[in-house]
């Protein structure tokens, strides 16, 4: 748990000043692959599942959770701060893993792994959505004929449908030298993912993975995650506690969103080709007295 201080409210202000201006300048992001750059051929090479098309939805992911964090913690126009316990969590939850997805595809230099790691994503997509569709027509105790018909005609198509994707993606792992054994469990797990994106970040792999770790925990409803990332203060005798949310602990959160997001629009810029996409704060965001970008949390304390 991260210790509140005075300085957690400029923190967060300035957080949500570049979130605001990334937003502004998000309407490029359509585009993303030049002719001649290293991502349009890698979207070549993929047709119909282009990378740029699954790293464009990973950068308008994180851009809708960044704008919902600002409705969410913005309380006037006049700068007032309304911070609630949880409900930012999830969302800055939402912009890590959306951002250190697209660092992940994004980052190999050799093509031939950007290219599997694509397909590797587009699998999970059709094991998911399978998954999904299996679940919602199991049978259930007591429906009638016609229900479990509807059902088992659903499941058919289904079927039908994961087996040409999927035989699609294999076809085109054969043609870029990638054995079909190396996509078809599809990603590895968020956790992962995010420890492999660390070095883009210029971070430790335990920082990312551990900050990821403490910010997924404050998205599930439990007693001791909620106590860890809040303030808490005792009062009548130290026979009640009050609890309240910890600005620090937040502060820290969206500044692992944005470093994870700016990682993502710099690589994009690179791979790309498009020098407009990479975004850095510049001399209109200068930083409050004191301020220093993610590091490890005691050193922020």
């Amino acid at each position: 748990m991260r210790t509140e201080d005075d300085r957690a409210p400029e923190r967060i202000q300035y957080l949500l000043a570049m979130f605001e201006s990334i937003e502004s300048n998000s309407a490029d992001f359509y585009d993303l692959a030049a002719e001649g750059s290293e991502l349009v051929e890698d979207d070549h090479q993929l047709a119909p599942f282009q990378a740029s098309h699954l790293v464009g939805h990973c950068l308008a992911v994180s851009i809708d959770a960044l704008r919902t964090v600002r409705l969410v913690l913005r309380k006037d126009d006049a700068g007032g701060l309304r911070v609630p316990m949880i409900g930012a969590y999830p969302l800055l939850r939402t912009v890590i893993e959306a951002s250190s997805l697209a660092v992940w595809l994004l980052a190999p230099a050799d093509q031939t792994e950007r290219l599997k790691r694509v397909l590797r994503t587009r699998m999970d997509d059709i094991l998911h959505d399978d998954r999904f569709v299996v679940t919602m027509t199991a049978q259930v105790e007591g429906e009638d004929r016609s229900a479990r018909s509807r059902k088992q005609k659903t499941r058919r198509a289904n079927s039908t449908d994961v087996r040409a994707k999927k035989r699609l993606l294999r076809d085109l792992a054969a043609a870029a030298g990638i054995n079909s054994d190396e996509i078809n469990t599809g990603l590895p797990g968020f956790g992962y993912i995010i420890e492999q994106a660390a070095p883009e970040l210029g971070l430790d792999p335990n920082l990312t993975r551990g900050t990821w770790s403490f910010v997924s925990g404050l998205t599930h409803p439990s007693v001791s995650r909620s106590l860890m990332g809040s303030s808490i203060e005792w009062v009548n005798d130290d026979s009640q506690a009050l609890i309240t949310a910890n600005l620090d602990n937040l502060a820290w959160a969206m500044d692992a969103a944005l470093n994870a997001l700016l990682t993502a629009l710099r690589l994009t810029s690179e791979r790309g080709g498009r020098p407009e996409i990479d975004w850095t704060p510049g001399p209109d965001f200068p930083p409050p007295s004191d301020y220093t970008h993610m590091s490890r949390p005691s050193d922020q304390a």
